[in-house]
């Protein structure tokens, strides 16, 4: 099971539609999953305001100097997985929001993992079903 948050300024729903097939589309790949795996993967998409974020002591409104974070909760990834979803996630993030490859640096791809006795669903945690 994978959940992502996106942090990013508020988007288009239409945008927001193209970002969860292509990032989950991304996802599947990039972790060689059957096709079925993209139904056990959730995408929380985190607005924020250009005000509300800093860079180098200056905000984001002020310098035009956004940047965007996916947090990507899954069970344990091997690092050459990581490398691979890392440089997927960043690469259609940064067509599908217009951003050139100068401002690629301004995406950041965070992993959370979690064992399986740390996740319940449905009151059910994954080492039990």
């Amino acid at each position: 099971m994978s959940y992502l948050r996106i942090y990013t300024p508020e988007l288009p729903v239409d945008l927001k539609r193209q970002i969860a097939k292509e990032v989950t589309d991304a996802l599947v790949r990039s972790l060689e999953l059957p096709e079925d795996y993209r139904l056990h993967t959730t995408i929380h998409f985190i607005p924020f305001r250009p005000e509300d974020m800093a860079v180098g002591g200056e905000l984001a409104v002020d310098n035009d100097e956004l940047h965007y974070q996916v947090e990507v909760y899954d069970r344990y990834l091997m690092p050459p997985k990581k490398r691979v979803m890392a440089a997927e996630l960043t690469a259609v993030l940064g067509r599908l929001l217009g951003l050139g490859s100068e401002k690629l640096g301004n995406i950041y791809v965070r992993f959370c993992e979690y064992a399986l006795d740390d996740l319940a669903i449905g009151g059910i945690f994954l080492n039990q079903s």
